[in-house]
């Protein structure tokens, strides 16, 4: 709103009078509040000036010698009439304004790139956004997840977690005190994951193991990025250090960019964190809780550095080599789920008769779920094994688990890596199970009926470190 004084033209032929009106300019919702309207004897200037002063209007202007003018308007806002003319009262709900937030004490610069292909990452899921393509929400995320692996050890309970890490990073109710903001960034290369070369063949990105996601639908190929570099500032109240530097730890050296990060996807490095080891961030006492952990965990590390490409697909290696378990490339597989699926689906091609009963799905272990193809004439179609719970509505809906493996290149500098391999401390996949409202492990396949599985078998996981501590001639250590 707008106050003010306006004096309008001379009235009459003598030119004796003049209209004095004081109101109020429209406001933002277009209401006009009248201040005070009279029409005054043009006699004097003093007897206006009076009159303008008694509404509030700051009349030096008009007699910018009279000092007196100036001071009796003073007095009129600090009296009665000001009191009359003050805005509507403040509701009740905003009388007591939210405090303000802590003033951040310390910050953080980190330069960060990004060294392995990146798979989506944008708000799309399995999208990059060549618009944002390092969204602070992302990053935000991921800090949040390593926090929990790192910090969150000490919490007991789901419940203390939650309010130990709304105390960090914020919830519906509390406005985190960490704050994140990127400074700088510089875009990677966008490519198709897949394209066809000059016979038309097509010809996919490596590691496919990794990337078929994007590769899988020939009518609709996902796009990745390769490379790109940021600069992310992290500002936080000084007590909160030691918690955001081991999620800052744990997020660069183990984490990354996008999607897939637990198979070496958006893998970073950040000369300030690079091949560190901080074990005073592994909190708790190693006893698995609802959630992953690092502490309780296993851990092997490869001997041998190359460079970070050749090092990924080495990691790569020692996963499809253990799920695709078999005397020779066109073998039979040695795991028990194909025959387990026979036995269940009651059909087998001739040459394909099961050789395991166990009935058991030891790969669930791996995350989940998992798609099971058979291509000769005779086997059962496709299926899928999955966890599938009951919503809110009743309706049985497909979840999925995320595997406890982490696969990447652990970087010694911006052009070499070893091999890691993180297997996180995570509860018992049965126990996992009772967390959500009749969740059981289920055997899918169209237009055939749903088979649940009582029992996933004996645990991978073991074997896949053993595996890897052979081919990389690595050493394993409890987390």
């Amino acid at each position: 709103m707008r106050r003010g004084l306006r004096l309008g033209p001379p009235q009459g032929p003598d030119n004796r009078a003049m209209s004095c009106r004081l109101e109020d300019r429209p406001d933002a919702k277009g209401v006009t509040r009248v201040v005070g309207c009279a029409d005054v004897q043009r006699s004097s200037p003093a007897r206006l000036s009076t009159f303008a002063t008694q509404f509030g209007v700051f009349c030096d202007i008009l007699f910018p010698n009279s000092l007196e003018i100036a001071a009796r308007q003073r007095r009129w806002r600090e009296g009665v009439w000001g009191a009359r003319m003050r805005l509507r009262p403040v509701p009740p709900e905003f009388a007591n304004p939210p405090a303000q937030p802590e003033r951040a004490e310390v910050s953080l610069s980190l330069d960060v790139r990004v060294m392995a292909v990146t798979y989506g990452g944008g708000a799309e899921p399995g999208r990059n956004d060549a618009f944002d393509p390092f969204r602070v929400p992302s990053i935000r995320g991921q800090l949040r997840f390593w926090w929990r692996a790192t910090r969150g050890g000490r919490c007991e309970s789901a419940s203390e977690l939650r309010r130990e890490e709304a105390l960090v990073w914020g919830d519906t109710r509390v406005a985190s005190p960490v704050k994140l903001q990127l400074l700088r960034f510089q875009s990677g290369t966008e490519q198709e994951a897949a394209r066809r070369d000059a016979n038309g063949k097509w010809v996919d990105e490596e590691p496919r193991y990794v990337l078929f996601p994007a590769q899988e639908n020939r009518q609709r190929i996902g796009r990745i990025s390769k490379g790109g570099s940021f600069q992310v500032e992290i500002r936080a109240p000084e007590r909160l250090v030691p918690d955001l530097d081991a999620a800052l730890w744990a997020w660069l050296n183990f984490g990354g960019i996008g999607g897939r990060t637990r198979r070496g996807c958006g893998a970073l490095y950040c000369k300030t964190y690079a091949h560190t080891w901080k074990a005073e961030s592994l909190l708790g006492d190693g006893i698995s809780r609802d959630w992953p952990t690092l502490h309780g965990g296993t851990m092997v590390v490869g001997t041998r550095k190359s460079d970070w490409n050749s090092c990924w697909k080495e990691c790569i290696n020692v996963l499809r080599t253990f799920r695709q378990d078999r005397n020779h490339t066109r073998a039979r597989s040695n795991w028990p789920e194909p025959d387990s699926i026979r036995i269940l689906r009651h059909t087998h091609a001739p040459n394909h008769a099961p050789r395991d009963d166990s009935e058991t799905f030891p790969r669930a272990a791996l995350g989940l779920p998992i798609l099971f193809h058979f291509k000769t004439s005779g086997d059962p179609d496709q299926n899928t094994l999955n966890v599938v719970a009951r919503d809110a509505a009743g309706e049985d809906q497909e979840l999925r688990l995320a595997s406890p493996v982490v696969l990447k290149p652990w970087a010694i500098s911006d052009h070499e890596a070893i091999p890691l391999l993180i297997s996180l401390n995570t509860k018992p996949m049965h126990e996992q199970l009772a967390a959500f409202k009749d969740a059981k492990l289920v055997l899918r396949q169209k237009h055939a009926p749903d088979i649940p599985v009582t029992q996933p078998g004996r645990d991978a996981i073991y074997g896949l470190i053993e595996l890897a501590k052979n081919l990389w001639h690595g050493q394993v250590q409890q987390l």
